[in-house]
This record gives C-alpha cells, structure tokens and sequence, in this order.
C-alpha cells in the first residue's frame, strides 16, 4: 500500500512535458533518491509520456507517483485507443537495456477495462525510505481538573472553532459554514447560528453550535468538538446546557438534535437532555460517513427535540392506526395532543417546497399548504426526482389540517411511504414525517439506538416499513 502518493492530470502535449519531470525528480529527491537517480527516473518519466502522447491518441492523461515501503512507483493512466503492448516490440535483451539505463526493476502494462490503460514502472529500494513526519495538529494542554469558561465565540475566534471542528472530525462534519471563518462569522452575527466555545487560559479546547433548523423559531443543535487531549472534561455538557440557555434567552421556541446510528456515542448528549421523536430511515448513502462512524448500509439518523416552551397544544390528524404513538411522541415532549377544531376552507393549489441533495440521493418535500391537487403534486414530485436518481425521500406534512390523515392514507397505500414520527416548530407547523426508499431493504438491525424510547419508536416504524 502506497504510503505516500501525489497525482497530476496534464493535456496529451509534449510541451508539458517538462513540468511533468520535474513533478517525478521533486518528489523522488523527497524519498531520499540522489539527484542522479531522480534523473534516471525522470528519463523514463520523459520517454513513457512521449510513448503514449504519440501511440495512444488521447486529449488528457494522468501520472501518479507512489511510494511504497520497498519501492516508488511511477503509474500512467490513459484512455486512448487500445494498442499493442508499448514494450512488446522491445527483444528481451533491449528490455532488460532499458531497464538498466533507468535504473528500474519491472516494467508492467496492464488494460484496465473502461478505466483505460495503465503503464507500471517500478524502481526498487533496497532500505525503505524514511517515513513522512506528518503535519502536527494543534495541541491543547488542560490539566484534569483545570478551570474554564464557557461562553459565545468572539467573531476573531471564528478560525480557531473552525480548527477545533477540523481537529474532531476532519472534513466529515455535516456543515460547510463550520469550515469557513467568514461565513460563520456572518451567521453568528446574524443570528442564524449560535456557536458556543469552551475556553481555558485563553485557548479554544471545544465548541458547539446551534445550526439553522427545520423552522424560523428552532435550532438544530450541531455536533460538539473538543480537541482528543481535552475529553472527559465536560465540555459537551456545558456547552449544551449553555446553549439551550442562550436559546430560551433569545426566544427561540424549540431545539432539534440527530444522532448517527452506526453507533451510540452521538446519541448520547441528546439522549439525556432530549426526547426522541423521529428515526430517519436510510437517509444517507453509506459513503456519507462521519470520521470514526464507519457504516455498511445506508446510514440513519435518530432525530431528538427540546421544547423551550411547554404546554403548548398540538392538533393532530393522523391515521387512526398511528394515532397512539403521535400522542405518546407529544406528551413526552411537552405538548397536549387534541383533534382539529372549526371550519377548514381548501385552496385549489398547493404549495410544496421541494429540497433535494444529490451527494446523499435523498429528497425532503415540504408540503406548507395542502391544497385540493395535493395528491397529484406530490405523486408528479416524486416520480420527477424518482427519474433523476433521487432513492430517500420525506415528506412534511401539518398535522394541524384536517386534511393530513386523508393524505397520509394516500401515501401509505399508493406510494409506499411509511411513518417516521413527528417534528414539531417546523416551517410546516407541527410536523408528521413520512418516508418513501427506493434501495434494498435495510437490516434494522444495525440502526444502533441506546434508549429505549428510540428502540421503541424503531420498532414502530419497521412494522409499517412497507420492505420489511
């Protein structure tokens, strides 16, 4: 396995062919080759790209540069017209002349299907080179049971959170503006966001943040970070605690939070300060994955809320089969369930906002007003998507119409969708969450939960899993 390795595409002309070279002798000089051997190796770099440029006919070509504990090795990928092996006109003997002046050991040429072709050369060591010293990561030292402050993040501080973040979690967090300063600045300032930091000495050793939700009154409470030498200090914890003060003090109404199922450790902050009220069912492909959260089938999310706010009443109008667990979802967050009440008058149209994301295939459709052509718009919805790849979606729909019962039937049995619980606040109003999966049916058994709430609610929704 390659323990170092560096790529570089170039157009199929001679002219680039210099930079090339010298892309291969900088890097061989770096595994401690001497200057005459980077030499010999560019050498054969020069006349390997001149070979393909002329016999292969193509408009790019890629060079990769590995090195191995034993050997470094210089691989050129092309997808030109197949031809005849590029040293099978070359005797044994003028092989084995070629081999000697570039002072390489094998020379190998491979059809690699629709990939292309690749050409192989391989220049032994006989002591491995010295291994890379990698990058130092930032390093924090806190003392066990040292002092420190939790508080909102300067806008100055907005690098070292995003440091922090990258330090945790490498680029796998699920939020672009945690990686860019400015933009987190801007939301943090605006409001859309609030970022808390656990400070020591004047050094950020963790943070959190409260991310845009699913409506204008909620926030989605983020992942935390804290730098590897700093757990076990709490910070998580006070860091939540402070951020559900700062929400309630702000006038926020309600917090989201999510846990990965491919293990319990996300779930359990959430779990102790929150209540589980949906479980998102194969929501992300399993090349989504967070660092240190590896998984084999489409991942799922379990989605938990706080209500800032409760006592508040809830009309719900759900299936009558569901209608227990909608009730017992309410009551455990706060809220008292009843029938809707009065006169309902349907608009023609409906309004749906439909938001999909193509790196997870996955589609949310946001029914804001349910008008009298609602089942046509989201059948024509979903079948759109269904044709440009899309395999997860969820539909929103409020509970607070009279109409939402009706249309969940609908959806059940004609389009195959399934409960997966309630949301409350959202941009929807009290929110029932319904999923429709166009993918193997997923082993319910590797949704990982630690509550038994959460495994109750999983149990729920796998009976009405129409692939299970």
């Amino acid at each position: 396995m390659a323990r170092d390795k560096a790529a570089l595409e170039l157009p199929a002309d001679q002219r680039y062919i210099p930079a090339a070279t010298s892309f291969v002798g900088q890097f061989a000089q770096e595994l401690g080759l001497s200057e005459k051997q980077a030499k010999k190796l560019q050498c054969a770099t020069r006349t390997s790209l001149s070979n393909l440029m002329v016999r292969r006919g193509v408009d790019r070509l890629t060079l990769f540069v590995e090195s191995c504990p034993h050997e470094l090795r210089l691989r050129f990928v092309d997808t030109g017209i197949p031809t005849d092996e590029p040293f099978t006109s070359l005797h044994p003997e003028g092989l084995h002349v070629y081999l000697t002046e570039h002072e390489l050991d094998e020379v190998r040429f491979s059809y690699l299907g629709r990939q292309g072709n690749e050409t192989l050369l391989v220049r032994s060591f006989q002591e491995p080179p010295p291994a890379r010293t990698p990058l130092s990561q930032p390093k924090v030292d806190i003392a066990a049971d040292a002092e420190y402050e939790v508080r909102l993040m300067r806008p100055e501080e907005a690098l070292e959170v995003a440091r922090c973040i990258y330090t945790a979690y490498g680029y796998s967090y699920p939020v672009d503006a945690v990686y860019l300063p400015q933009r987190l600045q801007a939301l943090c300032e605006s409001g859309e966001m609030l970022t808390a930091v656990a400070v020591c000495d004047g050094q950020i050793f963790g943070t959190m943040s409260l991310e845009p939700g699913f409506g204008a009154t909620v926030r989605d409470m983020g992942l935390a970070a804290t730098y590897p030498e700093c757990r076990g200090q709490g910070a998580a914890k006070r860091l939540f605690s402070f951020l559900v003060e700062e929400a309630a003090r702000t006038g926020l109404e309600g917090l989201t939070g999510w846990g990965v199922t491919a293990h319990v450790y996300s779930q359990k902050l959430a779990g102790d300060e929150m209540r589980p009220c949906a479980l998102l069912v194969g929501n992300a492909p399993n090349t989504f994955q967070i660092k240190g959260m590896e998984q084999t089938q489409r991942g799922s999310v379990i989605g938990y809320y706080r209500e800032l706010q409760p006592g508040q009443r809830a009309p719900v109008s759900v299936p009558a089969r569901h209608r227990d667990m909608v009730e017992t979802l309410f009551d455990r967050l706060g809220w008292h369930t009843a029938a809707p009440t009065g006169a309902f008058d349907r608009q023609d149209h409906s309004e749906l906002i439909v938001r999909g994301n193509q790196e997870r295939a996955g589609a949310i459709l946001s029914l804001k007003t349910a008008g009298k052509d609602a089942r046509r718009v989201l059948t024509d919805a979903h079948d759109r998507l269904t044709q440009t790849g899309t395999v997860e979606f969820m539909v929103i729909l409020d509970l607070a119409d009279p109409g939402t019962a009706d249309l969940a039937e609908f959806l059940e049995a004609e389009q195959h969708y399934f409960f997966c619980g309630i949301m409350p606040r959202t941009s929807c109003g009290n929110a029932l969450l319904m999923q429709c999966l166009h993918t193997e049916p997923l082993d319910y058994d590797q949704i990982q939960l630690l509550s038994e709430e959460a495994k109750d609610l999983r149990a729920y929704i796998q009976k009405g899993d129409p692939s299970q």
